[in-house]
């Protein structure tokens, strides 16, 4: 069968919004067509679809029973997509604003099993209005667009599809719908997993952080993260990074009140060895700096009675010994329930740690300051009391905020 500046017209009018597409200047030809031979049927087809595009069939298979054999290949290349919008419309409720399509698929037929590749490239693909369908699958649909589109503004899908052609419920269509859906849903409910494969690392965990109760600093494996979810999100230009503040009350409280009462016993043993040439042990200097601070705090303290608590033999029928170190820390203990830590200082470190955090994101990558965000004060989920656990979340970016970006960037 030969096929000369043939046309092929295609139309579905049970969709939400009509299509229709036309296929012109078909050229090709199918091999000879025998039931006396076990030679397969040979296929070679090319045509024009729409003004700028190309469709292409290609492939063998036995004609007369094609579900015993058959390997076809059909690329469609530049296909213009709001063509499409009424097939997204249908399964997924959303039209094409713009973009173009080159699809590759590859179906093998072996005694009735299916095994399909479907290669996908959109190039400058946009989302348009919603459209309701009944049929439409609830899908994060623009957010699996954001994390799937790189810098070049081009997505590009490789699915694997099998099926049986025995089942009654088997449905091409069907499959590499939930395929797709499949891929969109893993995507979107795990867009730091994504974001970490594009920089070679499916196992780490972009979205957290974690930071010592008390303290702002961070880490250094998670500065090396934040490194790479910089060079992700420079992959993936819509999308944008919310970085809250986090607090562990409890936590960050006792740590401050450690810290704070560390450090005046620090200076008040620095003093102690300034005013006197010949200073005690370590530990004495200790007690007696937290002997000092405890008065200071607690004026009418009964030393003497603290003290007995931590006096005793250290052999039997000894003289009694003061525990220095044990009474040292009692005294400590007290002095720290009574270091006062406000809420303002607990919020400032909330605040201290976000703040950091976006600034290690820019000094790797700059581009990202319109891209970020400071979200609203969190709690952290640690279950660790020693750290305080913040958790990122991705959004798909505001087009204004492409757009400043765009307008950014030097030519």
């Amino acid at each position: 069968i030969d096929i000369r500046d043939g046309t092929a017209d295609f139309a579905d009018n049970s969709l939400p919004l009509p299509f229709a597409v036309s296929i012109a200047e078909l050229q090709g030809d199918i091999s000879t067509v025998s039931t006396a031979s076990s030679e397969p049927t040979k296929v070679g087809i090319k045509g024009r679809v729409d003004e700028y595009g190309s469709a292409t069939i290609s492939g063998d298979l036995y004609a007369l029973d094609p579900l015993k054999y058959m390997d076809i290949a059909v690329v469609f290349d530049n296909i213009n997509m709001p063509t499409l919008s009424p097939y997204t419309a249908e399964f997924v409720g959303r039209k094409i604003e713009s973009g173009k399509l080159n699809v590759k698929l590859d179906y093998k037929f072996a005694d009735s099993q299916m095994l399909g590749s479907n290669s996908v490239v959109l190039n400058q693909f946009t989302l348009g209005d919603k459209v309701n369908s009944k049929n439409a699958v609830n899908l994060p649909l623009g957010l699996a667009v954001a994390l799937l589109k790189d810098k070049d503004d081009v997505i590009d899908i490789n699915l694997e599809v099998a099926g049986d052609m025995n089942d009654p419920q088997f449905s091409v269509g069907r499959i590499v719908l939930q395929a797709l859906s499949n891929l969109i849903t893993k995507v979107a409910t795990s867009p730091f997993r994504a974001l970490g494969s594009l920089v070679g690392d499916n196992d780490i965990e972009l979205d957290s952080l974690e930071f010592a109760a008390g303290t702002a600093e961070l880490t250094p494996p998670d500065r090396e993260k934040l490194a790479k979810l910089a060079q992700a999100l420079g992959e993936r230009p819509e999308l944008s990074l919310v970085v809250a503040p986090v607090l562990d009350t409890e936590s960050d409280r006792l740590a401050i009140q450690q810290a704070k009462v560390a450090g005046m016993v620090d200076a008040q043993m620095s003093l102690k060895e300034q005013r006197e040439e010949s200073p005690d042990m370590f530990v004495r200097r200790q007690r007696k700096a937290l002997e000092s601070l405890y008065r200071s705090a607690v004026p009418n303290a009964q030393l003497a009675d603290i003290k007995a608590e931590f006096t005793r033999p250290l052999e039997e029928n000894g003289q009694p010994t003061l525990d220095e170190v044990a009474y040292s820390a009692e005294l400590r203990r007290r002095m720290v329930t009574l270091a006062v830590v406000s809420d303002t200082q607990l919020e400032n470190l909330a605040t201290e740690r976000a703040e950091r955090t976006v600034g290690e994101l820019l000094i790797n990558a700059e581009s990202l300051q319109q891209r970020i965000r400071t979200g609203a004060l969190q709690s952290s989920q640690s279950k660790d009391p020693q750290w305080v656990v913040m958790k990122m979340t991705i959004e798909v970016a505001e087009a204004s905020t492409l757009a400043n970006e765009t307008t950014d960037t030097p030519n």
